[in-house]
């Protein structure tokens, strides 16, 4: 899904992608693109940070929650 959610209020982007979190949990595989660290972090299980085209960094969601520290790329 490549940016679902702008525009939506926060309500509604959170049901959306609670959606895709079913659809997870229900053995599909879900690719979430998005620009809003702090929603994704709601339902992802690993996030993928680009930079330039170029994968910089994937970690479990929970390391972004436990801040800088637990990354391995400053950006």
């Amino acid at each position: 899904a490549d940016e679902p959610t702008p525009g939506l209020s926060n309500d509604l982007a959170m049901e959306t992608l609670g959606h895709f979190k079913e659809l997870a949990e229900g053995g599909a595989a879900v690719l979430l693109i998005t620009h809003d660290i702090d929603l994704a972090l709601h339902v992802a299980d690993r996030i993928a940070v680009l930079y330039g085209g170029t994968t910089v960094e994937i970690a479990d969601a929970v390391d972004f929650k436990r801040g800088k520290d637990a990354l391995r790329h400053p950006y």
